[in-house]
């Protein structure tokens, strides 16, 4: 949270100041209870809400309420209706931790008056979720998804279909132009290789549509030998428009004898996207310029080991033991599901394998993916 300098704030009281009663009840209260000014300064802090997310009444008393939150507007459009009604209930509103995660509460808003100095101050109280309430919401986010992987099924079926025909007559017109006469040698030249980039770019469409396709539908592993450079080499391409334009490195580390393995290079492609992915935004987040993700491989025994880091944000010590829990995710809301990491995991361990990490918060992340080579 960024300090703020509370003008308006001198010569209000206090929370040492407040009545005994309220005192009393910021003490014991088990709920997140807090009042504000009508600048939306903080008051007053209960120990319940420096249970629940971490910080010390110290830390948030004179500070903005709206630092404590996701979602900053939501707040302020709450605090505006408050004002106007009286009072007014936000459910599954999400308060930031002390960890750098959040947390969803129902959050009612009262307004009451200052009986002191004559003026509204607002009252806040967050009551946690009960757990059918959050499952509840987790299935409306699964049904979501299921919907979007049917509509994204629909769509790369449709999608298939004209680059199918755009391959067909790049074929076709690389034909025509190697049988044209009246050309010149760099005028056939340039138009063939013109016709194998439109070729090349019709393949890309199509590994990407069977991406989609493969994800959205049977889950079950084919595996078969391949060259992992190959799949590593398709990721970062895939990457390349974003990476570009973050202006972001990625340094490919490899070994010297590209390893052949035995095992499902499309699920294995989806998990390394995945990482690319969060390193691109855990870069972005940072803010800094200087970007770098660094691909690098090694072999011991009949395991190849792919690490993948970045000079990231990095993720905080209480974000780390949740990272791979479903649906959970640091990510504002409509940016990420929750779903990647433990999706990646899951590969993974089916393909007989392991994921790890090793983070520092400010420094970056590195995730481990360990392969059995057959």
């Amino acid at each position: 949270m960024e300090s703020i300098d509370p003008k308006g704030y001198a010569g209000e009281k206090r929370a040492s100041e407040f009545p005994a009663i309220l005192m009393s009840i910021l003490e014991h209260s088990g709920e997140i209870i807090f009042t504000m000014n009508d600048k939306g300064v903080i008051l007053s802090f209960s120990r319940g809400g420096e249970k629940h997310l971490g910080f010390a009444s110290h830390d948030v008393i004179g500070r903005m309420a709206q630092d404590l939150t996701r979602d900053a507007g939501a707040l302020e459009k709450g605090l505006e209706l408050c004002r106007k009604e009286g009072r007014v209930a936000i459910p599954g509103f999400e308060f930031r931790t002390r960890g750098g995660g959040y947390a969803p509460f129902d959050l009612s808003l009262v307004r009451i008056s200052d009986g002191v100095q004559q003026r509204d101050i607002v009252l806040g109280i967050g009551k946690e979720m009960c757990a059918e309430e959050s499952l509840q919401e987790d299935l409306v986010r699964v049904d979501r998804l299921a919907e979007l992987g049917r509509a994204t099924s629909g769509i790369a079926h449709d999608i298939n279909n004209p680059v199918a025909v755009i391959g067909e007559i790049s074929g076709w017109m690389e034909a025509l132009i190697s049988d044209a006469g009246g050309l010149s040698p760099e005028e056939r030249a340039e138009l063939v290789k013109a016709v194998q980039d439109i070729k090349k770019q019709t393949r890309r469409c199509k590994a990407i549509t069977h991406q989609v396709l493969n994800f959205a539908g049977d889950s079950r592993s084919e595996k078969r030998t391949f060259d992992l450079y190959e799949v590593l080499k398709n990721t970062v391409q895939f990457m390349r428009s974003e990476t570009i334009f973050r202006n972001i490195e990625i340094v490919l580390d490899l070994m010297e004898a590209p390893p052949t393995l035995q095992s499902d290079p499309e699920r294995l492609e989806q998990v390394f996207i995945n990482l690319l992915s969060n390193a691109v935004y855990a870069i972005k987040e940072k803010g800094e310029p200087g970007g770098q993700i660094r691909i690098q491989t090694s072999i011991e025994g009949d395991t190849v080991e792919v690490t993948v880091s970045d000079n990231g944000i990095g993720i905080s010590e209480a974000m780390r033991e949740k990272i791979f829990d479903l649906f959970y995710t640091t990510k504002p809301s409509g940016k990420g599901t929750g779903l990647g990491l433990p999706i990646c995991r899951n590969i993974i361990k089916k393909l007989g394998g392991e994921i790890t990490f090793h983070s520092e918060l400010g420094a970056g992340t590195s995730f481990r993916v360990q392969i059995p080579v057959s």
